[in-house]
């Protein structure tokens, strides 16, 4: 059996169901129906004790992921399952119908899994959260990466999902085409033109910005469009100007140097400039796209826009621009899991080893 490092986040279970079956919220509810979970889920112990005084019918599956479960949740195919609130807003992203009814009153905690005589990588990793505990960075941390789970409301989702089958389609060839052009992930483009124009083409900000990508009619001009509405024409010029941002940031890794482009393409480049400039005075790395999720919203209060250069700027919508782009990203990678530029990379390797042998 493993042995479990110390306990760095708690969690509570929760009963899943779909979001239109009002008839059941709780176990109680289950009457001669099933609960279907994962051979390894947790919660088996659990479940078998509340089974004693509960009619339901406990069905522990083989070979089936979490993800497929609540696919059939969602689908119909299965009554219920039990999951952890943390793996519930994670996958409320690709299926939104699956959704948390009642906890059922028990909670759980989140650890490392460890071989049994790992006795020093366990100390290790138990000093490491330890010390992150008193720092209260483990809060911090877990502040960071789950409220990028909340970001979108049920019916976001939803329709997010529907335009992907019915209004994505129409602009995915010329998605694919200009972003492996200028060397960017199709699925992160369409993930950012979905947040721009929700895959409308005729789409027109109170600020001006038209078409798919939401292009300024003088960034429009500068890079040769003479139709801004054009999808064709406005997808290519937002590529461009995308990767345009994208290479200024080349001391930031990929990840943070996409963000921060994305930001970007949000805030404008002056307002970018100056969040920078107060990173770089707080003694912050403005490479870090974490630092700046602190930063960028400092340009809404008047101690800091008044000496910034650019002036006053609502710094908290590219936070919530890049938060949600990156939620869009993560949906799109599992519905289209071949990443294209790492099969290029994948490809030009094989291709210098067949030469070399």
């Amino acid at each position: 059996a493993l042995r479990s490092s110390t306990p760095y986040i708690s969690a509570s279970w929760h009963l899943v169901v779909n979001r239109d079956n009002l008839k059941v919220n709780n176990v109680k509810d289950i009457k001669n129906g099933k609960i279907t979970i994962t051979e390894n889920n947790p919660a088996i112990d659990i479940l078998r004790e509340l089974g004693k005084n509960n009619d339901f019918t406990l069905v522990i599956k083989k070979n089936i992921s979490v993800k497929e479960i609540f696919s059939k949740i969602e689908t119909g195919e299965i009554t219920a399952t039990i999951a952890d609130n943390l793996t519930v807003r994670s996958m409320r992203y690709y299926h939104p119908k699956a959704v948390a009814a009642d906890s059922i009153n028990k909670k759980t905690t989140i650890s490392f899994e460890l071989h049994p005589h790992a006795h020093e990588l366990r100390f290790e990793i138990n000093s490491f959260l330890e010390d992150i505990c008193k720092k209260e960075l483990i809060s911090l941390f877990a502040g960071y990466h789950f409220h990028k789970l909340d970001v979108f409301e049920y019916l976001d989702l939803r329709k997010f999902h529907r335009r992907i089958n019915k209004r994505l389609p129409r602009y995915i060839d010329t998605i694919k085409k200009y972003s492996k052009e200028y060397n960017l992930d199709w699925r992160l483009v369409a993930a950012q033109i979905y947040q721009e124009s929700h895959y409308n083409r005729w789409a027109k900000s109170r600020a001006s910005a038209k078409g798919l990508m939401q292009l300024m009619p003088s960034t429009a001009s500068s890079l040769g469009v003479s139709n801004i509405y054009a999808p064709n024409q406005n997808i290519k010029a937002g590529i461009i100007h995308l990767k345009t941002l994208f290479d200024l940031y080349e001391n930031a890794d990929h990840d943070d140097r996409t963000k921060i482009a994305l930001a970007t393409y949000n805030i404008g480049q002056g307002h970018m400039y100056d969040a920078r400039i107060i990173s770089r005075k707080k003694g912050l790395d403005p490479d870090k796209w974490y630092n700046m999720i602190r930063i960028l919203p400092l340009l809404k209060k008047k101690q800091y826009y008044k000496k910034a250069v650019y002036g006053y700027a609502r710094g908290d919508e590219p936070v919530t621009y890049v938060r949600k782009i990156t939620g869009y990203y993560r949906i799109l990678k599992t519905l289209f899991p071949e990443d294209p530029l790492e099969t290029a990379k994948k490809s030009s390797m094989k291709n210098a080893t067949e030469k070399k042998d």
